[in-house]
């Protein structure tokens, strides 16, 4: 399973850098639905869960949530093509609430399209950070794809009647966002 350590050293800032290339920034940066901008480019797109399961949740994540709860924690792979593009982690309170309880029993199906159709949801801004190619991300990378290289991620914090959803996305090197338009 996917170490406690992963996103140790992350600095996760809300601001654009100034150092990033336009085409990545649109994908960090889009408000829209991550599962559904793939979709677009691939519909061969599935999800592989890696554990959804009570977990520990990672300081940052505490202060995010603005609460330390039990929560569920939900990582899983994006894969295009069967190819892994995404790594995503969910951490989604323990609450008595029908849509929360929803959210924890999806399965292998995308929690971005569960999010998105639904009206009562409220989107948070989105905040990123680069993993460096020394990071534990990047090893991680280096085990799914062979290659170990800087990565990008964003993370952003959704509601669903008042219960805070986060949810934090890093782009895997055969992601599309590493690749110039044609």
């Amino acid at each position: 399973m996917v170490s406690d350590t992963l996103f140790s050293g992350s600095r996760w800032d809300f601001l654009r850098p100034k150092t990033i290339p336009d085409t990545l920034a649109n994908w960090l940066f889009d408000s829209g639905s991550l599962t559904a901008k793939l979709k677009a480019l691939n519909p061969d797109f599935e999800v592989e869960v890696l554990r959804h399961a009570n977990g520990r949740i990672y300081h940052d994540e505490v202060a995010l949530l603005e609460k330390d709860v039990p929560c569920q924690v939900r990582e899983v792979i994006l894969r295009s093509a069967g190819l892994p593009v995404v790594f995503a982690r969910s951490v989604i309170p323990n609450a008595d609430d029908a849509s929360l309880n929803a959210l924890n029993s999806i399965g292998n199906q995308p929690l971005g399209e569960a999010l998105f159709s639904r009206s009562d949801v409220t989107h948070g801004p989105i905040a990123v950070t680069q993993f460096s190619a020394q990071s534990n991300m990047a090893s991680f990378n280096e085990e799914l794809l062979g290659s170990r290289q800087a990565l990008w991620g964003r993370r952003r914090k959704f509601e669903i009647t008042d219960n805070p959803v986060l949810v934090t996305e890093v782009f895997l090197s055969s992601a599309p966002c590493y690749k110039e338009p044609a």
